[in-house]
Parts: structure tokens; sequence; C-alpha cells
């Protein structure tokens, strides 16, 4: 049985992203907690969720905004190695750019497939940018409508990652034979 993993955004209103999104999508997944959604007054510790996510050894992962960086992290590290990595609003203009490179240097593992689904106009890296620094063949890029980093277009995102996941799944099934 795979293991799918959901790694969301920054703020403890992803709970309900995560939610919609996972009620969405043909399948069950875990999710993960911050810490800091309990407290606001918590410093931003991304070990526990490596730890986390490395305890989970997921085979598919799916992180929105900054749960791309810490995917990346912990792929760049070695601690996790999904076949299958969805990224939606890759936050580019949030994090620096040392950060943006744990991103880059991730999405050209040759392990994992990947997508990125970004707004055309979201406000932390539109589409275009993001397609301008991306220079990996076997990457997927899907554009979505938007401006505001919300990615609550849940049929349309959960359309097109169970369509990529047939996809990419049937490939590596035949390249298997």
């Amino acid at each position: 049985m795979q293991v799918r993993l959901l790694v969301p955004g920054l703020k403890a209103v992803n709970r309900e992203w995560m939610k919609n999104l996972s009620s969405s999508l043909d399948s069950s997944w875990l999710s993960i907690e911050y810490p800091w959604w309990n407290n606001d007054e918590a410093e931003i510790n991304i070990e526990p969720v490596i730890d986390a996510m490395t305890e989970a050894n997921p085979d598919i992962v799916i992180a929105k905004s900054i749960g791309t960086l810490f995917t990346s992290i912990a792929l760049n590290r070695g601690l996790i190695s999904p076949k299958y990595i969805v990224f939606l609003g890759v936050p580019k203009k949030a994090i620096s750019e040392e950060e943006y490179g744990e991103i880059l240097t991730a999405i050209g593992d040759e392990d994992s497939s990947f997508l990125i689904i970004q707004q055309t106009n979201d406000f932390l890296g539109s589409f275009a940018e993001i397609c301008e620094s991306v220079k990996v063949e076997s990457l997927d890029l899907f554009e979505i409508n938007g401006s505001d980093h919300l990615y609550d277009d849940f049929i349309k995102i959960s359309e097109k990652i169970n369509n990529w996941g047939d996809v990419q799944v049937n490939n590596h099934r035949q390249s298997t034979r």
C-alpha cells in the first residue's frame, strides 16, 4: 500500500485546506500538523516536521507553499524518497535564495517525478517566474488561474493530480515489467 502524505502551508488555516484537498482526491492521505499551529507564540522549528515526514516514509507527497521547502529539505538530506511529488504554490518570493535553491535542487532529483501547480499570478511567485527558474526536462508544470496563493479550486487540482498520477503510475508499471 502506498503512503500518501500532505505537507501544508505555514498557517493553521491549512488544516481545513488539507481536509478539503484530501476529500477531493481518490484515496486516503496522511497529513502533517505543525507544532506551531497550536501556539501562536511557538517558534517555527522544522526538525519535528522533517522527523514526521521521515517516519511516514511517503511514496507520494503533495506539498503546499512552505511545505514545498520542508519536503525539499527532507528529500535533499536523503531522509525521504517518494516516487511522486506534487508542489502547489512554490513560495519563491517568501523564502531566501538559499531556501529556493533547496527547492530547485530537490526538483532535479532523478528518482522522483515532479508536478508543480502554480497560479498564473501567485503573489509569492507567478507561474512564469517559476517556469523561468526551473530547468528540469522531466518536470511537469501546470498553470492554474489565480493570484491569492490559496489553491482552493480543489476540483481542478484533484483532477490534475489524479490524471497525472495515473500516467506516472502506469508508466512506472510498464517500465518495471
